[in-house]
């Protein structure tokens, strides 16, 4: 169980500092990505970018709240362990 819990708590401080350190590629690759499949028209251009970087935010705070979810029941699980 700490093993697993470590990771997690690895996992969710190397996003963290990717996020921090890096948020150029993200937005980099989501510019990349909307010139390869985005649309002619200008106004769903427009449209298509923000969905992407919204999708992109919204991605990473659901790994986020993912992870702080998993860390959470590992420990409830801990605590019952310690209890019985």
């Amino acid at each position: 169980m700490k093993k697993i819990s470590s990771m997690i708590e690895d996992k969710m401080r190397n996003f963290r500092n990717e996020m921090e350190d890096c948020p150029h590629s993200f937005i980099s690759n989501a510019i990349i990505g909307h010139q390869l499949y985005g649309s002619i028209n200008e106004n769903e251009q427009e449209n298509d970018l923000k969905e992407r970087l919204d999708e992109g935010w919204a991605k990473s705070k659901n790994e986020m709240r993912n992870a702080k979810f998993s860390r959470q029941k590992m420990r409830k699980m801990q605590n019952s362990k310690i209890r019985n």
